[in-house]
């Protein structure tokens, strides 16, 4: 009998085991609803293979997502960032200042080693 070869992660990984520190910590617990599904959206969102890099979120796309308005998504990702689960790297802007809308860049700190909540 020949042995199947793995070419890629097993399933669930690296996903499942950081989902479980996510979802059990007290700062997931202490989120409200809003911002739950949103921290959910920007992990589902981000890019695969995940390495770390910064997720693209703004607060329109997620409205979209949630079917809320924008200001009241952005109150919930600044939650978020509150949390300290994922923070803003880079705010983003609107065409109001010349340039191109902009989507805020985030990162997800609850993925490092040794991150505790």
């Amino acid at each position: 009998m020949t042995k199947k070869k793995i070419t890629g992660q097993p399933i669930g990984e690296p996903f499942a085991p950081l989902l479980d520190r996510l979802t059990y910590s007290d700062a997931y617990k202490a989120l409200p609803p809003l911002a739950r599904c949103i921290l959910i959206y920007m992990i589902a969102e981000a890019p695969r293979p995940f390495n770390g890099e910064r997720i693209v979120m703004g607060s329109r796309a997620a409205a979209q997502h949630c079917g809320c308005h924008y200001t009241t998504a952005w109150k919930a990702m600044q939650q978020i960032d509150n949390s300290g689960l994922a923070t803003i790297a880079e705010l983003g802007h609107s065409a109001q200042r010349g340039d191109v809308n902009r989507a805020t860049r985030w990162n997800l700190n609850f993925w490092k080693k040794g991150y505790a909540s």
